[in-house]
């Protein structure tokens, strides 16, 4: 019953965040990777047909203090980075034809800064900052990208991934160490987040990571101390989480993406060496596909917008893996050449539209 929908509205979606349809060129997408131990952004360019990722030359070298999270906004435009030890936030603008980055301001934000979401229309950012045991928010503004602090919000201890539903009207984030999800209301308008009633939500062991499905209904964490995955409903009015169901991953699951329809989820699994597949059905029960080799010691997954393929931060390989993804089954395969080298330690992948 809730397949056409999910099948329907993600187009709707996407034209709502400027994201037009996949243009026949496609020449002008790109890739960036946070290089913790390294102190950069790597930047490749991607191939329309197949994912292949190749490193963008000539370029003035990118630096950062410790990236971990990062977020394309919605246009295109700009980066941002956190700095997990240097407790900032890195704001670069993307040169749309070279895919080039170019400094902007940094602003400090709270202790540890881990992950980073962008709401669908591009208004507001959202920052896990993970001893501090908030979730901060941000205005953009719409021509500069700078941001404005609007309100930051108290988790349970120690968070670590976020996700946003795509209307934007609510934040989560994985709280590693408290074994729970914090649950946030973003009124219309604003970039506060606002406690939802009943958050903190139960989780397995040491989530990490999060994923919304493209129309707002489900969320799903990675349990990385459980190795599970954990289906929640989304409550459309308060926000709260409902558990539908544990599915079991393959060692230390970390990052985790669903694709643009809903109907795959895709998890980094750091210690299996491994990307795990899993099936999303109407009712957000997850089936398992298999279980994909991957490089070594993926963290960051990221389905990039297209919803065609999909990337891992291979942490201790470091390079970032590339696959395509069967739009009937979900079955990944390697794109060519894949992995391709970053910089040391990378951590998570962004993507343009």
């Amino acid at each position: 019953m809730l397949r056409p929908l999910r099948s329907i509205i993600p187009c709707a979606a996407l034209l709502l965040i400027g994201i037009n349809a996949i243009p026949a060129s496609a020449s002008t997408r790109h890739a960036y990777v946070s290089d913790f131990s390294s102190n950069t952004i790597s930047e490749f360019s991607i191939t329309a047909t197949n994912g292949v990722l190749t490193p963008i030359t000539g370029c003035t070298t990118i630096g950062t203090s410790s990236p971990v999270g990062l977020a394309v906004d919605p246009t295109g435009r700009f980066l941002y980075v956190a700095n997990q030890t240097a407790n900032t936030i890195s704001l670069f603008k993307i040169n749309a034809s070279t895919g080039c980055l170019g400094p902007g301001p940094v602003i400090s934000t709270g202790a540890a800064p881990t992950s980073i979401g962008i709401n669908a229309t591009g208004s507001c950012v959202f920052v896990t900052n993970q001893t501090a045991n908030t979730v901060s928010g941000y205005s953009i503004n719409a021509t500069s990208g700078a941001l404005t602090l609007s309100g930051t919000g108290a988790t349970s201890p120690g968070p670590k991934g976020i996700g946003v539903d795509p209307f934007g009207q609510f934040v989560y984030a994985a709280d590693s160490t408290g074994n729970a999800v914090s649950a946030f209301l973003i009124k219309a308008g604003s970039c506060f987040p606002a406690t939802v009633a009943g958050s903190p939500f139960a989780t397995g062991a040491g989530p990490t990571g999060v994923a919304v499905d493209p129309v707002g209904q489900f969320l799903f964490v990675t349990n990385n101390g459980a190795n599970t995955v954990t289906g929640y409903t989304i409550n459309p009015a308060t926000g709260a989480l409902t558990v539908i169901g544990t599915s079991v991953a393959s060692g230390g699951p970390a990052g985790v993406g669903v694709d643009q329809f809903g109907q795959f989820l895709y998890v980094a699994n750091n210690t299996g060496n491994s990307v795990s597949g899993f099936s999303i059905s109407p009712t957000g029960v997850t089936a398992p596909i298999a279980v994909t080799v991957a490089g070594s010691a993926p963290l960051g997954a990221t389905v990039d917008q297209s919803g065609r393929f999909l990337y891992t931060a291979d942490s201790l390989g470091n390079t970032v893996s590339a696959y395509t993804i069967a739009p009937a089954t979900g079955i990944l395969t390697a794109s060519p050449a894949s992995p391709y080298t970053t910089g040391i330690f990378p951590i998570n992948v962004a993507t343009t539209p």
